[in-house]
């Protein structure tokens, strides 16, 4: 079977001055849909496929959507009104939205300028800032108009860092507009999965902290969501049975995975040899496989670095020890890694390869609310919201409202993080080829009626990958080459790991006192503190004005 390349849109970009100076951004853009761009001159309107107007002075955007040519408008003014951090920008429930923002009241975060948008006949208001238009749409049934009354910042940095809950006004509908412009030729997103994951837990008791894991639980069940607790591999050595018994009666709604090793400070985002990353690794997963022997509890193999960081060196080393993923903020994960190396859309994506093909999750802090969970799903990505014991002084009520609101965008998984990954993938259909673009290590994904062909895409992948179906054996396939398949069925999509190792085999690191001693205090703190502290105020808020400056909590 013969594979054709996959298609692109082209885009006009006027003036044409913007296409050399906006080159960051546009770049960007190239890698996370799938358009090319071409400055204002070069080609007709009759050879694009849309346009975007930084500015549009000579009204060409009116005579580009009077030609079929879907246009979006960054409106210019001399004039233009200021909007606080604190003000608050309310959405529609227009179609053209994607549901997570429908009808929704979102705080700025940072201070804007606004332009004043007079509608004209046939505009619908998209979102507004009290009675201050800022997002107008228009069809006329073979093209769309967009205007905003925002100009967008130049793109300097990666383009992240403009999209987060203290800067999202100016993208997010150019966003909004280009998915829609790609929305035929595009890749379509696996169903959502999502989960809460709190730092730091361990299984001694059927309490810590705030938490308590019965009635965790229960609230889970009752209000349908999940809740994966990230615990230190130094403190497995020990599980309480009352604990064991709540987790092993509540698969559905409590899991484990691991952070770090030791849970000493960025102890794996310092800089290190590969071969002390992977001692470090190794020796987590002997105290993680122990504590399975001895509980008959699964702890996931997905790691949530302490404090965020995580090494090249890490990266590079745990696939070799069969870690499936690491699960992070883009933040601290950022400031570890050279920022001039990371890809244009890095932390826009599923997810993002790093070093020895090691995929990154993105996840994002309770505190701040429901914000970047709706820039998640927006970006398809896996909803992780992560927090500490701590979080829950107050009870589980914010964990029910988000989990809420969540279950409200589209059908929803909430589930352990091992089947969040199984479930990490995008697909592509073309009659009877299916293409499937891989977004973690291992994959398992659905084939539909009337496909007889597959083609995997993992551009990280280096080598071959594992093929297996519900009633085949394993066999191996070339990214990017269909292989034959009898629909329909489930395909078990795996990369191979170069130079793997048994953790048994790696000698451990050397013995330090420190860590024990640390991990014993912070523990004995975390178990005081509901005993010295009634409450502490709920964080179920948009935005929290506290994380503007993008530190992540220790």
């Amino acid at each position: 079977m013969t594979v054709s390349p996959f298609e692109r849109k082209l885009v006009g970009i006027f003036p044409r001055s913007r296409f050399h100076s906006e080159r960051r951004l546009l770049a960007s853009l190239m890698q996370l849909y799938p358009v090319d761009f071409s400055p204002e001159g070069e080609v007709g309107f009759d050879q694009m496929d849309a346009a975007v107007f930084f500015s549009d002075e000579n009204l060409l955007s009116s005579r580009a959507f009077e030609q079929g040519v879907s246009s979006f408008v960054f409106r210019r003014s001399s004039k233009t009104i200021g909007l606080e951090a604190n003000a608050s920008v309310s959405f529609s429930d227009h179609h053209i939205i994607h549901p997570a923002f429908r009808n929704a009241r979102i705080t700025l975060g940072s201070a804007n300028q606004a332009a004043e948008l007079n509608p004209a006949e046939g505009d619908s208001t998209v979102a507004l800032c009290d009675s201050l238009r800022l997002w107008l749409f228009r069809s006329n049934g073979s093209a769309e108009l967009h205007t905003v009354a925002t100009e967008l910042p130049t793109v300097e940095s990666l383009l992240w860092e403009y999209l987060r809950p203290d800067g999202w006004l100016a993208p997010l509908p150019l966003l909004h507009f280009l998915r829609r412009v790609t929305a035929d030729i595009g890749w379509s997103p696996a169903p959502q999965r999502a989960c809460f994951m709190f730092d730091d837990p361990n299984l001694h008791t059927a309490r810590y902290g705030y938490l308590d894991y019965a009635s965790l639980a229960a609230h889970a069940r009752v209000h349908n969501y999940h809740v994966a607790i990230a615990t230190v591999p130094l403190d497995a050595w020990y599980a309480g049975r009352r604990a064991v018994d709540v987790f092993h009666g509540n698969p559905e709604r409590l899991s484990l995975l691991i952070h770090g090793n030791d849970h000493t400070r960025n102890e794996l985002g310092c800089a290190c040899t590969d071969g002390d990353a992977l001692r470090r690794l190794a020796q987590a997963l002997r105290r993680v496989a122990r504590f399975e022997r001895k509980t008959g509890l699964r702890v996931e193999r997905v790691i949530a670095p302490p404090h965020g960081g995580c090494s090249e060196s890490v990266l590079a080393q745990a696939p070799r020890v069969a870690i499936e993923a690491l699960c992070t903020s883009a933040a601290p994960l950022a400031r570890c890694l050279n920022q001039t190396r990371l890809p244009l859309d890095f932390g826009l994506l599923p997810a993002w390869f790093g070093p020895g093909n090691c995929p990154v999750i993105r996840r994002w802090d309770l505190v701040y609310g429901l914000m970047p969970l709706r820039l998640a799903a927006f970006l398809d990505q896996p909803i992780i919201a992560y927090g500490h014991h701590r979080d829950c002084a107050e009870g589980f009520g914010q964990l029910a409202e988000i989990a809420n609101q969540v279950n409200t965008w589209s059908e929803t998984a909430w589930t352990n993080m091992g089947t969040i990954l199984r479930g990490n993938y995008r697909i592509k259909r073309d009659t009877e080829l299916m293409h499937v673009q891989m977004c973690s290590r291992h994959v398992h994904v659905p084939v539909p009626e009337g496909v007889s062909h597959v083609a995997v895409h993992a551009d990280s992948a280096p080598g071959r990958i594992s093929v297996a179906s519900s009633d085949g054996p394993a066999e191996e396939c070339t990214p990017g080459v269909p292989f034959h398949v009898t629909s329909p069925r489930s395909l078990r999509l795996r990369m191979r790991s170069f130079e793997a190792i048994d953790p048994v085999t790696v000698r451990p690191p050397a013995y330090r006192v420190w860590p024990s001693v640390r991990r014993a205090l912070s523990m004995g703190r975390d178990r005081l503190l509901p005993i010295v502290r009634n409450s502490r105020p709920s964080v179920a808020v948009e935005f929290h004005s506290a994380k503007l400056a993008g530190n992540q909590r220790q």
